[in-house]
């Protein structure tokens, strides 16, 4: 059987950046690599095609989402002969009973599966899928459903799950030791899972290797025990989406032939530079070759202003990134030289880019060293307000600090 496994499309998924004839770049992003992505999938012609949850950014989506939705599955319907089976995410569940979920929205046909309850059982010619959306799977009194006999059996969840088989595929802060184990799913042959944002084998397939990983369009041989994956997003669009560094994409499973393949999506391009990556010359080739004399980076001490408003500059000279997603990310800038940066050259950047984000992070104003605490002098009231006002330039407001300020805790005895 031939299955192509999508999940975390999030269609209506907005986000910062700019807009274009009143929509946001970014959700027509989103819609365009849901296009793509069933470009693929209809390419290779699956026996099943399932959807892992958060199909919808949130449970009132736009108009040009359920649109997007509506036309992708029929698209399906009408260019394949696969069974599409679907279930339902955090983002796209609704909490009252009073709202409907825009998953319902698929249309009506024989071979399409919509999940109207957590632990469904689909059954499609050759197999058996099994729906947990929305994270029932990980709630106290769920229980999976026995496989089906002389079938196919895909479990297919939306949930932080964990993997025994491979402990390391994704953080253990991620889902916990009480998280549901997929390495352990007797009786199942494939367990597609949503939630997480970038493609994982979490058990029974070959390892990525660094020259997979390079390329993320190679194909994985089966190993034994339950197939189990993180499909990965579409597109980023997470809370974070500068973490999600890896391509977009999907998974298509192909039991005949035992083999796993990750299908990237292409999406928009994403730039997530450091001030050291840009003051380092690691983009200084683009600056001569845009006329630009590059700057002089051979000092170590952090960057100031001047050398925070020549990144800005050599950013601003990249055709790369006139229509990409930008972040410049400085450590340990000072505070007195924020006055210095160049903010209409930020404001140019924010309009020529789909997303510019100037990421700045201050020192901390004071490192607690942990030694004994005995050899630390006592907090005060008043020694706390000095340090608070330490750095505050306007000398009336110190003034009046040090005239009024300081008498109420000399009068409480603080």
């Amino acid at each position: 059987m031939r299955i192509a496994s999508l999940a975390d499309t999030h269609l209506g998924f907005a986000g910062p950046g700019r807009s274009e004839g009143g929509r946001a770049v970014r959700e027509i992003d989103v819609e365009r690599a849901f296009s793509a992505a069933l470009d693929r999938v209809v390419e290779r012609q699956p026996d099943l095609v399932t959807f892992g949850g958060d199909n919808f950014h949130s449970v009132v989506p736009s108009t040009a989402a359920k649109i997007a939705w509506r036309d992708g599955l029929q698209r399906i319907l009408d260019e394949t002969s696969a069974h599409v089976v679907v279930v339902g995410g955090n983002h796209c569940t609704p909490r009252t009973s009073g709202v409907v979920s825009p998953n319902m929205l698929a249309p009506r046909h024989e071979r399409m599966h919509v999940e109207r309850a957590p632990g469904g059982v689909y059954l499609v010619p050759g197999a058996a899928v099994h729906g947990f959306g929305c994270s029932y799977l990980n709630r106290p009194g769920v229980v999976v459903p026995e496989p089906v006999p002389d079938a196919l059996n895909v479990l297919l969840i939306h949930a932080a799950v964990r993997s025994s088989a491979r402990p390391d595929a994704v953080s253990k802060y991620y889902a916990g030791p009480d998280a549901y184990d997929v390495a352990r799913a007797q009786g199942f042959d494939v367990v597609a899972c949503g939630d997480f944002h970038e493609f994982r084998l979490l058990a029974g397939a070959e390892p990525e290797t660094p020259e997979v990983l390079a390329g993320w369009a190679d194909t994985h041989g089966f190993t034994g025990g339950p197939l189990a994956f993180y499909s990965g997003s579409i597109e980023r669009t997470s809370s974070d989406i500068w973490s999600e560094h890896a391509p977009k994409g999907f998974v298509f499973v192909d039991t005949d032939a035992r083999t796993l393949e990750f299908v990237e999506v292409p999406g928009r391009p994403m730039f997530d530079w450091s001030g050291e990556d840009v003051r380092w010359g690691h983009e200084a080739g683009v600056a001569r070759e845009n006329g630009l004399e590059a700057p002089d980076w051979s000092r170590s001490d952090p960057l100031g202003c001047a050398d925070l408003n020549e990144c800005l500059r050599v950013i601003a000279a990249d055709p790369r990134t006139g229509d990409a997603l930008v972040r410049l990310r400085v450590d340990d800038f000072p505070r007195a030289e924020r006055d210095g940066i160049d903010w209409l050259l930020v404001g140019e950047l924010q309009r020529r880019c789909v997303l510019f984000r100037l990421d700045i992070r201050h020192p901390e104003a004071e490192r607690v060293e942990f030694t004994d605490r005995r050899e630390r002098a006592p907090h005060t009231l008043e020694g706390d307000a000095r340090l608070f006002f330490a750095e505050d330039e306007p000398p009336v407001q110190r003034a009046c600090f040090d005239a009024l300020g300081l008498a109420i805790p000399q009068e409480v005895g603080a």
